[in-house]
């Protein structure tokens, strides 16, 4: 989901290159298999030591569940880092380089009114749901690396407060803003640009 916004987000035309990363399209591919793969080994390491009675083979598995979860919170610093960044740049206008653009695109610039005010109040908005829900998405993250650092019979994951309060609150959060924040709405809001620089441009 927040790579989907990330690369709408990234659309948003000025003649100008913030983004670090090769193109808009690849940030999403990029970070939507990793999401995927780290998905899947949690999923097969909590299949492994769920009901398994043989203590050594239970831990295989929740050693691979928490490489997972390790792995997904690794991918979601980076693009974190990467959302910050852009942010910055583009309000700053401190791109990484510079594209040529036509009378109309200049002119657009010029003006700072590209895309109209609708489509500078729907990339605001992308803004502040992909913070938003990236930091609640960490911060559930985090909880689970250390819950399982600490063992099935640890005392973090037999606590059921911190469950509530560091996973459950941060998942409700998420989906409440993406009910508020609709992304769908928002890319779409962000179609109708004249000029735009297209998701694969690599220039």
């Amino acid at each position: 989901m927040d790579s989907s916004g990330f690369r709408g987000f990234l659309k948003i035309p000025r003649g100008r290159v913030f983004q670090m990363v090769v193109s808009a399209r690849l940030d999403s591919r990029i970070f939507l298999t990793i999401d995927i793969v780290s998905l899947l080994v949690q999923a097969g390491g909590g299949s492994i030591s769920s009901g398994n009675n043989n203590v050594k083979v239970a831990q295989i598995g929740s050693d691979i569940t928490l490489g997972g979860i390790i792995f997904q919170l690794v991918a979601l610093t980076v693009f974190a880092v990467l959302l910050v960044e852009y942010i910055v740049r583009r309000h700053k206008d401190h791109p990484f380089k510079r594209r040529d653009v036509n009378d109309t695109e200049r002119a657009a610039m010029l003006s700072g009114n590209l895309g109209g005010r609708s489509v500078q109040r729907a990339a605001k908005r992308l803004a502040i749901m992909l913070c938003l829900t990236t930091t609640l998405l960490g911060i559930r993250a985090i909880y689970r690396t250390v819950e399982l650092s600490d063992g099935w019979n640890g005392k973090i994951i037999k606590t059921q407060w911190l469950f509530i309060v560091f996973d459950g609150v941060p998942v409700f959060g998420t989906m409440l803003i993406l009910n508020i924040l609709h992304p769908g709405s928002l890319l779409k809001a962000l179609e109708p640009l004249e000029g735009a620089i297209p998701l694969d441009n690599k220039a």
